[in-house]
Formats: structure tokens, sequence, C-alpha cells
């Protein structure tokens, strides 16, 4: 059976965006974003996909992890970060 789409389903939707390649080629770190419903609020975290071994795992705890650049060197990530209600730049 089908329906059609309602608003409910869209905040169950999560979109990957912004994905920025390590220097090397082997890393690609990628923000997932998705809705909370239960706090009325957007989140996003960073995932990282390891071209070697083709898979994919998640590289920041969130809840609004974004603008991710990679080290000239390709050794760390720096991010844009939310904790505790401050927002700061963090380095993994």
């Amino acid at each position: 059976m089908t329906r059609a789409i309602v608003e409910a389903d869209w905040l169950k939707f999560r979109g990957a965006g912004r994905p920025i390649g390590s220097p090397d080629g082997r890393y690609v770190v990628f923000s997932v974003a998705s809705s909370n419903e239960d706090e009325n609020r957007n989140e996003s975290v960073l995932w990282l996909y390891d071209a070697q071994t083709q898979s994919t795992r998640p590289f920041s705890a969130g809840p609004n992890d974004r603008g991710a650049v990679w080290d000239p060197d390709g050794s760390r990530v720096a991010f844009i970060g939310t904790r505790g209600g401050e927002t700061s730049i963090y380095v993994i």
C-alpha cells in the first residue's frame, strides 16, 4: 500500500553533505544532518569514510558539528562544534 509523504515523514530523513577528502585521498569526512523532533532542532554529526576498507564510522559526537577541514598533512580534522551550549573549534 502506498501513501503520500506527510510532514512527520520529512523529519525522519537524514541527509549527508559537504564531503571533504583527505590530502592523500584515503579518507572522506562528511556531515550527516537529521531532525531531533523531541527537542525541535536540527542536528549534525561528522562521519568518516575509509576508501581503503570501504567502511564508514561516526567521527564526532555532535549534536551540532559542521564545517570540517583537513590539516594540510592529513593527520587531523578541524571542525566547528557545540558542546554544552558553547560553540568552538575542535581538532581530532
